[in-house]
């Protein structure tokens, strides 16, 4: 009889072990899969929802082996008036979409932060999400400026999951532009060539 009793006792124990192990291997997934979602979330707006992102990552594939540096870039022209009105409300709608995006985002996060019923890992993440939104933004501010101040009429800079996009307002890139453009976002954003595309529109 103790036996039996024993081994029950022992049975219970260790199902409840199992669950207790179960639990914390959730818990840890979930704020691994959160931290890893809120910063794709961040990322795949700017994508999916602001201005021409096709255009930006079709039109142009820059390649960079240290020694060697290559680029394919898209010069897109446009004669009639009506395309050139177009395109440069392009440059203006993409921006304002862009800049209305991450400022719904900054909302939203700091909703979170403010939420006294969220436990304090997700507040820590939205605190985190913040600080890359103002850091991207800080980034594409400067890039911006620099490349129009480098002889370019207009530009818009685009991020989606990680690779940097430019669309410069010119009807033909040279070598030499391209590589005013790629030092000025791989200085900027810190990222290797390869993860910058450029593209031209008139």
């Amino acid at each position: 009889m103790e036996k039996k009793i024993n081994m029950e006792k022992v049975k219970q124990m260790t199902l409840v072990l199992c669950g207790v192990i179960l639990l914390g291997v959730g818990f840890m997934n979930y704020n691994t899969n959160e931290e890893e979602t809120s910063s794709e979330i961040a990322v795949t707006d700017v994508g999916n929802r602001v201005g021409d992102v096709q255009l930006v990552s079709g039109n142009a594939i820059v390649e960079n082996e240290k020694s060697n540096t290559s680029a394919l870039v898209d010069n897109e022209t446009n004669s009639t008036s009506n395309n050139e009105s177009s395109n440069d409300n392009y440059f203006t709608k993409t921006k304002l979409e862009r800049d209305e995006m991450y400022s719904r985002m900054l909302e939203s996060y700091q909703k979170i932060i403010e939420n006294k019923e969220l436990p304090e890992t997700q507040k820590s993440i939205a605190v985190q999400e913040i600080d890359k939104i103002n850091k991207a933004q800080n980034s594409i501010m400067i890039s911006e400026n620099l490349i129009v101040n480098k002889g370019f009429e207009d530009v818009v800079v685009l991020v989606n999951n990680n690779v940097v996009n430019v669309v410069v307002k010119s009807s033909f890139l040279s070598n030499e532009d391209i590589g005013k453009i790629q030092n000025v976002i791989e200085r900027e954003f810190e990222v290797d060539l390869e993860k910058v595309n450029i593209s031209s529109k008139v």
